[in-house]
């Protein structure tokens, strides 16, 4: 994450390079600067600086005004903490109406042009249905406060809805559902899916049974993706893949193992199996979900057996010691979907782990664009075990021999959407 922050900073004279020196010291980056009044003593700067987060804006703050440093802060402003107030999203029409004719001839006008277009047949173009995805977010209805945590995933939904709209053109809508059974949830997508063209379940809580995701499947009437079984687990795949490829092992002699269960890892597993995987290696707290997993094709485990025994080892829960984790070695390989402490990231540092993929560097917002879209256009309704293998592997050579293309900028969405459309 980066803030824009706008700041007038006044200075003693020939102070201004021993300021920048300490901007860029601290890992600001001037984007813009611009004298606004000089004087015999002073100068005043209007500054645009980006930084990493608030803190590193503050401690540049602190070192500048230090008496020794010459410099004076008169105004301060976090640019993207003004523009971003009441959240990341707008709603307006795509007609402009200024007058009483705009709105009679403009808009009163158009929906008739619309509604005749649907008599006509022709809903499917015309009616904006066809350019509406809905975003949901299932949270379970808890007793205590969790207002929080609604604000939480609205905002993470909106984020995705800026950056689909911005790479499909199409409009993705934001909705929150709470519910208590598993029957309310197929309920309320089954009833509001008919407004849509397509759902993108980004994530339900308390899910990690796969036939619980049919259920909602079969229950909606158009095209769905999950980000659970299939955007995460692609995201993961595509790195498993460039990391066995790179240490120039075969899937046949690799063994993998999973440190927490959920659905992500269940379908992980089938894919794994399906590429060749002799042995996957799971452990979870939950009693329950170790049985899902070995109905999935894994063998259930202890943490210890799959810190002896995995070449490729994926972290999906904190369900470990510290004593387990030191049992890793040189050469095998990490895969983190866990916030991980200072002590966690010493010991993988100290044992020479050289691949380590953090959480941070399995980005959905990178394949759900252009998989949705895939989804549209292809006639698909979902993405089975053959096809995200495929996918997987077309997107590690992207990753591999294009990477200015896999970056969230990098035409990645386009490529990926004609890879499921024209190729596969």
């Amino acid at each position: 994450m980066k803030i824009i922050v706008n700041m007038i900073l006044q200075t003693k004279k020939g102070s201004l390079q021993l300021i920048m020196e300490e901007m860029h010291g601290r890992g600001c980056e001037l984007q813009r600067i611009q004298r606004r009044e000089n004087t015999e003593e002073s100068d005043t700067y209007d500054l645009e600086v980006i930084a990493e987060d608030v803190l590193t804006v503050n401690g540049f703050v602190e070192a500048v005004t230090q008496p020794r440093a010459g410099a004076r802060l008169i105004q301060i402003e976090n640019v993207l903490e003004e523009s971003v107030a009441g959240g990341l999203l707008t709603v307006s029409g795509k007609l402009p109406i200024e007058s009483a004719d705009d709105y009679e001839i403009k808009l009163l006008g158009a929906t008739g042009i619309l509604l005749d277009k649907i008599a006509q047949g022709k809903g499917a173009d015309f009616s904006g249905v066809s350019r509406a995805v809905l975003s949901v977010s299932a949270v379970r209805e808890k007793a205590e406060a969790q207002r929080e945590q609604i604000y939480q995933r609205h905002a993470l939904l909106e984020r995705d809805s800026v950056i689909f709209h911005r790479f499909t053109g199409l409009n993705s809508y934001p909705l929150i559902v709470r519910y208590q059974q598993m029957e309310d949830l197929i309920r309320t997508m089954q009833a509001v899916s008919a407004g849509f063209c397509a759902v993108r379940l980004v994530e339900a809580e308390d899910l990690d049974d796969l036939g619980d995701y049919e259920q909602i499947r079969e229950a909606v009437d158009v095209p769905m993706l999950c980000a659970a079984i299939e955007e995460i687990p692609l995201c993961i795949l595509t790195e498993i893949i460039h990391m066995v490829e790179k240490s120039r092992m075969e899937f046949y002699e690799c063994n993998l193992g999973m440190i927490g269960i959920n659905a992500s890892a269940l379908r992980l597993t089938r894919l794994l199996l399906s590429l060749g995987c002799p042995r996957v290696l799971g452990y979870d707290n939950n009693e329950k979900l170790m049985m899902l997993f070995e109905k999935s094709g894994g063998l259930a485990t202890t943490p210890e057996n799959i810190f002896n025994n995995s070449d490729v080892i994926l972290l999906f829960k904190n369900h470990f010691t510290v004593d387990d984790l030191h049992r890793i070695r040189s050469g095998q390989k990490f895969l983190s979907l866990i916030e991980e402490d200072s002590i966690e990231k010493n010991i993988i540092s100290e044992k020479g782990i050289r691949t380590h993929v953090s959480r941070d560097q399995i980005d959905t917002t990178l394949v759900f664009p252009g998989l949705l879209r895939g989804l549209l256009r292809g006639g698909r309704v979902a993405y089975d075990n053959d096809t995200i293998i495929e996918i997987a592997r077309r997107l590690k050579n992207i990753r591999s021999r294009e990477a200015s293309v896999y970056t969230p900028m990098g035409g990645i969405h386009a490529r990926l959407e004609e890879i499921v459309c024209a190729e596969l």
